[in-house]
């Protein structure tokens, strides 16, 4: 959804006994009063790194009034994957679900890393159930807000 001038949303469980899992995001839009937008797409199974939303609907993501992008990242136990960042932005990093180890470091459900000025490549190894994660790709500080 892209929000806007009187924009209406509401979330909800559409199963009476399965729990749900539910993140919410909200990123600023780079425009004021625009109307609102809705659009959905099938949920991936793929493994690896698959492009969600970008500003321009690139590799059919949902386009986004914002220039970031957002990844998902799924990832079985023991697998890797890696991600080459860009110094001239920013980076979230959100473990959806499962675990994660980069650099040592142990990643779980809920935990997030925020990285600036950064190059090279973020390395993520699936844990011992595998997971998935979000990763924000943002404007540097330079950038638009």
């Amino acid at each position: 959804m892209s929000a806007g001038h009187g924009v209406e949303h509401s979330e909800y469980n559409a199963s009476d006994e399965e729990p749900v899992h539910f993140l919410q995001v909200w990123i600023q839009p780079d425009r004021v009063n625009a109307t609102p937008a809705y659009a959905h797409r099938p949920a991936s199974r793929a493994q690896g790194w698959e492009l969600l939303a970008s500003p321009d609907g690139a590799a059919g993501s949902l386009a986004i009034r914002q220039q970031a992008r957002l990844y998902r990242l799924s990832l079985q136990p023991g697998h890797e994957a890696a991600f080459d960042l860009d110094p001239a932005q920013r980076y979230w990093l959100h473990v959806a679900t499962g675990a994660f180890e980069s650099g040592g470091q142990l990643l779980q459900a809920g935990d997030a890393v925020g990285l600036s000025d950064e190059a090279g490549a973020l390395v993520l190894a699936g844990g011992g159930a595998g997971g998935e994660a979000l990763l924000f790709e943002l404007p540097g500080a330079g950038g638009a807000s």
